[in-house]
């Protein structure tokens, strides 16, 4: 694993609201899932269906100025592309000013 990345999964509730979750202690995506579902499942207004859609890499370079997310999760598939961009750069727009995402 590289030294900023960490393996996510896109979660995505019946209102179409999407979560991106990750760390750098996950083995598996799958590891994920039920760390988030014991911590952030009250994010969820009332008690909405929550499925995975999809998993990947996450690689953070603060040298380059650079958020980079690519792979497939072995355990949940491909994730959306265009979701998770949508998440990611209003994450880098409020936190991370000047930062590029890039998605391969």
């Amino acid at each position: 694993m590289k030294e900023n990345g960490y393996k996510f999964i896109c979660l995505e509730s019946d209102d179409e609201k999407v979560y991106i979750f990750g760390n750098s202690r996950a083995e598996y995506h799958r590891d994920l899932l039920r760390e988030w579902w014991e911590k952030y499942i009250h994010a969820v207004p009332g008690h909405m269906a929550v499925k995975v859609r999809g998993g990947g890499f996450i690689d953070l370079s603060f040298k380059l100025q650079r958020v980079s997310v690519s792979g497939v999760s072995l355990d949940y598939g491909e994730f959306n592309i265009e979701k998770v961009r949508t998440v990611l750069e209003d994450y880098i727009d409020e936190n991370l000013k000047g930062f590029n995402l890039i998605i391969f």
